[in-house]
């Protein structure tokens, strides 16, 4: 049997189930198909950031002590390790178009939601060199959302 998921994913998806549960307050049905709107907005502007070479309005997506998670490397912890990422990982991989499919999106408080999806990593050819999936916690920050939390977890054998 093929695994969807990563062990790192599953854990992920545990713990976001255990927290979800635990809060008394959360983003209510109908905000959340607003919020559903703002994240795909900034799932948009995320990928042109990436398309345009534009660090800043990249490092814009996250907040200060946000983090991000890929598979075989340190965790990338700050807006250093942010632009640290951006110009080490994203850059190389020559990503000329990107999409970010959301598949589910879960209110965990009133301003955390979980967003679930898969992604498509395209080369300037328009051939899809990469996919997987992606779980990013958002964060509402002065009427901001903002990542929080990203981990990416490639589909292919060599994650390129």
């Amino acid at each position: 049997m093929k695994h969807i998921f990563s062990p790192l994913t599953y854990n992920c998806l545990l713990f976001l189930l255990c927290v979800s549960t635990g809060n008394a307050q959360t983003v209510s049905t109908s905000d959340l198909s607003c919020v559903q709107k703002i994240i795909e907005e900034r799932n948009t502007e995320y990928f042109t950031a990436i398309e345009k070479n534009d660090v800043k309005a990249f490092e814009a997506q996250f907040l200060e002590d946000s983090w991000i998670m890929v598979p075989n490397v340190p965790v990338y912890c700050g807006r250093g390790a942010i632009t640290e990422y951006f110009n080490e990982v994203l850059l190389k991989k020559r990503i000329a178009r990107g999409r970010l499919i959301t598949i589910d999106l879960y209110g965990i408080g009133t301003d955390v939601v979980a967003e679930v999806g898969l992604y498509q990593f395209y080369n300037k050819s328009n051939e899809q060199f990469d996919d997987g999936k992606f779980i990013v916690l958002w964060k509402r920050v002065d009427g901001q959302w903002k990542r929080l939390r990203q981990t990416m977890d490639s589909s292919r054998p060599n994650g390129d």
